[in-house]
């Protein structure tokens, strides 16, 4: 994101530019130079003279807000620079030869995974994400019995489904990612 690199940069001119005071401190640079260019001094005199009396109820609003303000702002940009994976998909290439090359594309081999798993009558939905070793089918059933049959069947039912479309067979893993409740008891 493009706000948060520019946070990012001016921070960072930020601090090279007080790291650069500092030094000029430590190599014995004339205070009030340096104060000059930076207002260090100044900054650190006025919040030093500072009163309890200052500190009014519409300060301390303003600060509150402020920092509120601040906050919401860094924890989005933080989150949008946090790193997202990417997981990209190849074609499948079935054939190459004088004539060609003939493809199928991710999309596709995902539909036919998905179509063979709903042909099962306790899925109720299903996804799937062909990657280069093979095929993830993720299940959602109507009920909760004999999760592990249904599971076989729909990992049988996609290995089918590529063996009658002249697919290579590769390897399927069936994931169950919950189930519909018709009737919910309640407790009394």
């Amino acid at each position: 994101m493009l706000a948060g690199t520019f946070l990012l940069i001016l921070v960072g001119l930020g601090l090279i530019w007080y790291g650069l005071m500092v030094a000029l401190l430590a190599f014995k640079s004339s205070p009030s130079f340096v104060n000059e260019i930076s207002g260090y001094r100044t900054a650190y005199n006025y919040f030093a003279g500072l009163e309890p009396s200052d500190i009014t109820a519409r300060v301390r609003l303003i600060a509150g807000l402020a920092g509120l303000a601040a906050f919401i702002l860094f924890a989005f940009l933080a989150w949008k620079q946090l790193p997202r994976p990417y997981l990209a998909r190849s074609d499948l290439l079935l054939g190459d030869n004088e004539r060609g090359m003939l493809i199928v594309e991710p999309r596709a081999v995902e539909r036919a995974a998905e179509a063979a798993a709903r042909e099962q009558p306790a899925v109720s939905d299903s996804a799937g994400r062909y990657q280069v070793d093979g095929i993830a089918v993720s299940v959602h059933v109507r009920r909760g019995t004999d999760p592990a049959g249904t599971l076989r069947d729909v990992q049988s039912r996609v290995l089918a489904t590529f063996k009658r479309h002249d697919l290579p067979p590769v390897p399927v893993s069936v994931t169950l990612t919950g189930f519909d409740r018709r009737h919910r008891r309640e407790l009394k």
